[in-house]
């Protein structure tokens, strides 16, 4: 009989934050991540990213060759764990959301369908909002390169 494996590190995605703002330099940026209340540590990865140790409780960002923890470890990890729930959440199909509102108009749902039907719709509007997000970026940035070849 094979063990199952407990995999030690989890990874997200690097938050916005841990890039250089528009216009920013290198020693600019690492100057505000520490007035943020951020430490520089030795990379383990090198690979942009959002870490969570498992085994040590422990999150850090990684992002071009820098590694941050944050001085408060305690909130950092349990924004981890809270995105990452929200993450592994699972999307529910037309039919099945179409089932649990019946279930409510009857007034027979159990609280745990009306739980996963709020977290979907909340998760389905954090996908948007992050969509939106991202096509303001691209929109923004398109109109800032074209505003410098202007000026050229």
């Amino acid at each position: 009989m094979k063990m199952k494996r407990e995999v030690r590190y989890k990874r997200l995605e690097a938050p916005f934050f841990t890039s250089p703002i528009l216009g920013e330099d290198n020693e600019q940026f690492l100057q505000r991540m520490q007035e943020d209340g951020y430490t520089k540590i030795v990379p383990l990865f090198n690979r942009d990213g959002w870490y969570y140790d498992r085994w040590l409780k422990l999150t850090w960002y990684e992002k071009d060759g820098y590694a941050w923890k944050h001085k408060d470890l305690n909130s950092d990890t349990e924004l981890f764990l809270y995105t990452l729930d929200q993450l592994n959440t699972k999307c529910l199909n037309c039919e099945e959301i179409n089932a649990i509102k019946t279930l409510m108009i009857y007034g027979i749902c159990p609280k745990e369908l009306k739980d996963l039907l709020f977290r979907h719709s909340y998760n389905m509007q954090i996908i948007q909002s992050q969509r939106d997000v991202r096509l303001h970026r691209l929109r923004f940035n398109k109109r800032y390169i074209n505003i410098n070849q202007n000026q050229s």
